[in-house]
């Protein structure tokens, strides 16, 4: 009789050790989930900073801008007046999310009889590499190139920012 209480109770303590030991598995793994859930990369637009504008004849440049798409897309709308005026805009770029972040390309869109009249540069951020938390400046800067006058009222200029994950 006591050898089989004993074993008995043997069964039951190795029971219980075994559920303790599943329940610390399960909460461990639920864990690990969730941390895995919660790895994201979000690149966005964070803040757009007017530079150097030049004023080629008796009106300054001047320039709107919305930004869209959760911040991933900045819309121009620029306004120059005169053969030589310039403006430049730093729009700065940062990876608010937990894991490295690339830049795989940068899509523009310009209306092409804008294009013949203006110059658009950009420097090169493509392929950069943004970890968790860096930010980068995209610098871009609109000058007219053409003599042909009157310029159009509004020049809209599109950028968007195409990144993904590097890990």
């Amino acid at each position: 009789m006591k050898k089989k209480l004993r074993t008995k109770n043997l069964i039951i303590t190795i029971l219980s050790i075994t559920i303790v030991f599943l329940v610390i598995g399960f909460i461990y793994l639920s864990i690990t989930i969730n941390n895995i859930s919660k790895a994201n990369y979000d690149v966005s637009i964070t803040k757009v900073e007017e530079g150097t504008k030049i004023k080629g004849g008796k009106t300054s440049p001047t320039a709107t801008y919305n930004i869209e798409n959760n911040n991933k897309t900045i819309d121009f709308n620029f306004k120059l007046n005169s053969v030589n005026d310039s403006l430049t805009y730093k729009v700065t770029i940062k990876n608010n999310g937990n894991l490295d972040a690339k830049i795989d390309n940068i899509v523009e869109n310009i209306d092409s009889v804008a294009l013949s009249l203006v110059s658009i540069k950009h420097n090169d951020i493509k392929e950069e590499i943004l970890k968790p938390g860096e930010k980068l400046t995209l610098t871009i800067t609109v000058t007219t190139t053409s003599v042909i006058m009157p310029l159009p009222k509004n020049i809209s200029y599109q950028i968007s920012i195409l990144t993904s994950s590097t890990n």
